[in-house]
């Protein structure tokens, strides 16, 4: 392994974790403001039995920003994109350091990911 391909690597290890940091960090800052929200503004909880006609998306288009739950669903977002961002990143590396097989394996796992994404706003779960 020459000095440029090992410092390549070492410069993907402190990207990823940067990136896994700082996507945790957010989601934790989001999920504790929520929670206080959520402490100090007497919102009812949300039943289990709503829980299956409970739509995110809808919530946060019908609730203010500064609703607690709301930033709580934030902060869950944040934290499912977070290994999003890292593969999108790693792919940019690869595609950087010209590494045709890793860059491959890469796309794969990113069109896996945005067909399961598509699929799961199309199909519904009934």
């Amino acid at each position: 392994m020459t000095d440029k391909m090992r410092e390549e690597k070492e410069q993907l290890d402190l990207v990823m974790g940067k990136i896994l940091r700082v996507g945790i960090l957010l989601s934790l800052i989001f999920m504790f403001f929520g929670l206080i929200f959520y402490f100090f503004s007497g919102q009812q909880v949300i039943s289990l039995g709503n829980l299956e006609q409970f739509n995110p998306v809808d919530y946060v288009k019908s609730h203010s920003i500064f609703d607690a739950v709301t930033f709580m669903l934030l902060g869950a977002f944040m934290l499912i994109l977070t290994p999003i961002f890292r593969v999108i990143s790693t792919f940019i590396i690869f595609f950087k350091t010209k590494d045709k097989m890793y860059m491959m394996f890469t796309a794969i796992v990113m069109i896996i990911i945005l067909v399961s994404i598509i699929l799961g706003f199309i199909i519904e779960p009934k």
